[in-house]
């Protein structure tokens, strides 16, 4: 059976994307499924942010860049989603032209709520069969994908890695997600394993 939803580079992707909006206006990939291009309203946001930059950048003497770069920025990215799609956020051009204003405004600390968080049970393949069976997901191949982040310096703190199953774990997974980052509130999931009783994380462990 053909997968028509693996991911593949198509016309029109862009590899390492960046958004020159402070707000991105286009969905990303993680090259598990291919993104959806981009909408002509998400299209509209990013015209209107470069158009408020443009605007108010020079009265700061500021480049675009560069205006987009600061609170401004932000504020001008959240004026231009009101405009698209009616007013949801409460800001004002004053806080484009004035930090301080924006900084008056912005309200309560933000909510995290992260959607997809994993981790390694501890009663997962205690013999390491699963090492030997074709596609099957390995304690260490797991292990090696932490490798891989901390190798390519995607998180600096990663460095202070042990290099074991212990940073996949249980405990090291509420110190990270809880105490060490601004998360509020998550959701695990597991990658598929021998189910249900022999998961990656089984179902009881996930409530």
């Amino acid at each position: 059976m053909i997968n028509r939803s693996a991911f593949a580079i198509r016309p029109g992707m862009r590899k390492g994307f960046t958004s020159r909006s402070p707000i991105p206006t286009r969905i990303v990939s993680n090259e598990e499924f291919p993104p959806p291009p981009q909408t002509p309203a998400q299209a509209n946001v990013e015209h209107l942010t470069d158009l408020y930059a443009e605007r108010a950048g020079p009265k700061l003497g500021l480049t675009r860049r560069h205006f987009l770069n600061t609170t401004g920025g932000m504020a001008a990215a959240l004026l231009a989603l009101n405009d698209v799609f009616g007013k949801f956020f409460d800001v004002g051009e004053a806080e484009m032209f004035d930090a301080a204003a924006f900084v008056e405004r912005k309200g309560e600390p933000f909510f995290i709520f992260d959607v997809q968080t994993h981790y390694v049970s501890e009663s997962y393949d205690p013999t390491n069969a699963e090492a030997g069976r074709k596609g099957a997901v390995a304690k260490q191949g797991l292990l090696a994908l932490r490798k891989m982040a901390r190798r390519a310096g995607l998180n600096p703190k990663l460095a202070g890695d042990t290099g074991t199953m212990a940073d996949l774990s249980w405990q090291n997974f509420i110190k990270e997600v809880f105490l060490d980052s601004e998360t509020s509130l998550g959701l695990i999931s597991t990658p598929p394993g021998p189910y249900p009783q022999e998961a990656v994380v089984p179902p009881k462990q996930m409530t």
